[in-house]
């Protein structure tokens, strides 16, 4: 295994629209330790737990569902990966 300050993260996001609202689910793996996690969240308008989600994380690659994520999540992930 590989030391943890070497970490590369696989993630996989689902949105939803919750009563008007964001909500996410995500899972990620860290390649490097092997260590698998999810979480679920109901996220504001302006998305801010997805954008400090992904900025902490940076993942290396990413699983999203084709045609199924906002234009404004995908320009978070854009942005930030």
């Amino acid at each position: 295994m590989l030391q943890n300050e070497m970490s590369t993260y696989c993630m996989a996001v689902k949105e939803i629209d919750r009563d008007g609202v964001p909500a996410f689910g995500v899972a990620f793996v860290d390649t490097a330790t092997a260590q698998f996690q999810l979480c679920e969240f109901t996220d504001d308008v302006d998305m801010t737990k997805f954008e400090t989600l992904i900025a902490q994380m940076r993942p290396g690659e990413l699983l999203i569902e084709k045609s199924c994520i906002s234009a404004k999540a995908l320009r978070i992930l854009k942005n930030n990966t």
